[in-house]
């Protein structure tokens, strides 16, 4: 019987050592990541920026000032809203596929050509989905461009809609 409780306790500790070293784990992975895209999104952003006013007259004369404004602010919001909270799932699910490979390996090494081709299809698929999102985006891109362009000319000619009266045409034209 004691023999039985000391196999109990051990198993216990093992498993809250486990549990201990996976939240200190996270909580690190997480403060890093954090760190990383501050870091990160002040150097987009000085870039950015450089690029910008390193451009010669002609972009911004053949770029609405729509188009330019939704890249920064996309860039950015993606950058710092997004973006570290999708990294720091891809690591931590990333750990948690490796812990299953192997033990599913160790299990049952009868499975590993079974895995070969799930890695090989999922591969091929996801090569195929990384096309059509940068497409989508692209598109989501161009779109939204008009939109903000055709904002910042109506904030540029505001004096002169008010003018001529013309508040009830502009309000049509922005929102059909």
């Amino acid at each position: 019987m004691d023999y039985e409780l000391q196999v109990r306790d051990d198993n216990l500790a093992v498993y809250i050592v486990l549990t201990g070293v996976y939240i200190l784990s996270s909580f690190f992975v997480g403060f890093f990541l954090s760190w990383v895209s501050m870091l990160s999104s002040k150097y987009l952003h000085k870039n950015m920026v450089s690029a910008v006013l390193k451009s010669i007259v002609r972009f911004f004369d053949t770029n609405p000032d729509g188009r330019i404004l939704n890249r920064f602010t996309q860039d950015m919001a993606q950058l710092d809203d997004s973006l570290p909270d999708e990294i720091y799932q891809v690591v931590m699910l990333g750990m948690q596929l490796v812990g299953n490979v192997i033990i599913i390996c160790v299990a049952n090494y009868y499975s590993i050509p079974v895995l070969i081709v799930y890695v090989v299809l999922s591969k091929l698929l996801y090569s195929y989905h990384l096309r059509v999102a940068r497409d989508l985006k692209i598109l989501d891109v161009v779109n939204g461009s008009k939109v903000y362009s055709q904002f910042a000319e109506t904030m540029r000619g505001i004096l002169t809609i008010r003018a001529q009266c013309q508040e009830k045409a502009m309000l049509k034209i922005l929102c059909r």
